[in-house]
């Protein structure tokens, strides 16, 4: 792929790399953030297999370059958890996101990294699996044990399908 060719795609796909940037950093890093993951795709160009799948390609060193800038900066698990900051009662947000946390800590990454694709970068399982190259019905079991699995924990501590359950009076 040459300069130009490159220069076209990343200009296709910005919107989607200026989205997943936001989800790790909407201050002043931003710009730098989206610098990063236009170097890492030119140097990483050549392990490109075919043009076509740029979009999902570049959406994923997004993702890791983001989770990378984030960890570095914050030391945050990733996007997901910012979600659940923002409760009404800061306590409660606290108390929420470290849920979520252990939950999250149960999967396997390739489940994390799917069910945060699927679920707060809004991709469609094809995209997922061109990502992880591998077939879409393979995407959709693993996203699907993943939610089972979150379902699980999180009915563990309290937690009901419309979100976290109320205590009873007397208990």
């Amino acid at each position: 792929m040459d300069r130009a060719q490159f220069e076209q795609h990343i200009r296709e796909h910005w919107s989607a790399i200026i989205g997943i940037a936001r989800r790790f950093d909407g201050g002043a890093d931003l710009a730098d953030l989206c610098q990063d993951v236009v170097v890492v795709a030119w140097r990483r160009r050549e392990q490109l297999r075919e043009p076509e799948g740029f979009g999902p390609w570049v959406r994923q060193i997004a993702l890791n370059v983001g989770r990378s800038h984030s960890r570095r900066r914050e030391g945050r698990m990733g996007p997901l958890l910012e979600s659940h900051a923002t409760a009404p009662d800061p306590a409660q947000g606290v108390v929420d996101q470290c849920t979520v946390e252990q939950a999250l800590a149960t999967l396997s990454q390739r489940e994390r990294l799917t069910v945060e694709a699927h679920h707060v970068l809004g991709w469609s399982l094809t995209d997922i699996s061109v990502a992880f190259e591998e077939p879409v019905g393979t995407t959709k079991s693993r996203l699907s044990r993943a939610r089972a699995k979150l379902r699980g924990e999180l009915r563990g501590y309290g937690w009901t399908r419309l979100g976290r359950a109320e205590k009873e009076e007397g208990t």
